[in-house]
């Protein structure tokens, strides 16, 4: 079942923006007493459908809240702004591997065109939480330049920058050599169709906490690049998390 987000409680009652009404009762077709699951501030509730105009959604009980989420790790990336579709496709599948935070990147040779609404990409992660099952959503930030994010990085504990070289080690034999149990704060900086400049490369390597790493023996495009880096990133967190709970 889909989670829905509903913007407002009363009492024991959701109501719900325009867009999730108009899914709900024109693709959905829902109906008076027919079930959903709604999210409100990360919990998660099991409602009845009560009033159809305007759409109201009344609390049954609280649910018990999966591990959809990480338990404590907080994921960023920071994507080059590339083409719409796929920005667009690569915001959505992020949301679906537990992107914590989001921040579209002005470089130095993105092209300089490519505008998004803000709230178009905050409608796209909430479709993707809403279908994943997710209970937390996804912070969409404002599109920022390099020097900016530059101030932004100063505040995890790693930074990983897939770049393609035969110098950079492989990305997972990286993760494999360093404690993700105390690495609970990672980004991911992911170059434009042009790849980084070679300054933007040597602004980074000033940063202890920033790692260039390679992913494949092929050049992948920046939208490819992007979640199988954060594919990678999940599956060895999973792995970090899932001794911590056998240890207990």
């Amino acid at each position: 079942m889909k989670n829905f987000f509903p913007t407002k409680l009363k009492i024991n009652q959701f109501s719900f923006s325009d867009i999730d009404t108009k899914h709900l009762k024109q693709v959905l077709r829902v109906k008076l007493n027919t079930t959903i699951t709604c999210v409100y501030l990360d919990h998660k509730y099991l409602c009845t459908i009560t009033s159809l105009d305007p759409l109201i959604a009344t609390i049954n009980e609280e649910l018990f809240v999966n591990d959809f989420e990480l338990k404590k790790h907080q994921l960023t990336l920071f994507q080059a702004v590339i083409k719409p579709k796929h920005f667009e496709w690569i915001l959505s599948k992020a949301n679906e591997l537990n992107l914590s935070e989001f921040y579209p990147i002005i470089f130095a040779r993105s092209q300089g065109n490519l505008k998004f609404k803000h709230d178009r990409l905050i409608s796209i992660a909430e479709s993707a939480a809403k279908q994943s099952g997710r209970v937390k959503l996804c912070s969409i930030h404002e599109t920022i330049n390099f020097s900016t994010m530059l101030e932004h990085i100063v505040n995890y504990d790693l930074v990983l920058v897939p770049y393609e070289t035969k110098e950079n080690i492989l990305l997972g034999d990286y993760l494999n050599k360093v404690s993700l149990d105390r690495i609970l704060k990672v980004a991911i900086i992911v170059g434009p169709e042009g790849g980084f400049s070679s300054q933007e490369i040597e602004e980074l390597q000033n940063y202890k906490n920033v790692q260039l790493v390679t992913l494949t023996k092929t050049v992948l495009r920046s939208e490819t690049a992007s979640l199988y880096t954060l594919a990678v990133l999940i599956d060895k967190i999973l792995i970090s998390e899932k001794g911590e709970d056998n240890v207990k």
